[in-house]
């Protein structure tokens, strides 16, 4: 799923924004990096999922939180 979302810049915004709201909540570690380029997406409800998707992930890859990632 990770591959080609980071390929995504013709892709629909409504499902660019599902995608990045499943990987915010069960990507892995090669999520991040395709993630962290939606931000700056020119749909904003893009960019709210992209945002909410890098602070999740990161969250859940912090060291002092064990068991998860």
């Amino acid at each position: 799923m990770v591959a080609p979302l980071a390929a995504a810049d013709g892709t629909e915004p409504l499902l660019l924004e599902y995608v990045l709201g499943v990987l915010g909540s069960t990507g892995g570690r090669a999520a991040l990096p395709a993630v962290e380029r939606f931000p700056r997406h020119p749909h904003p409800g893009v960019r709210r999922e992209a945002a909410d998707a890098v602070k999740e992930r990161r969250r859940r890859l912090r060291p002092d939180r064990e068991g998860t990632a």
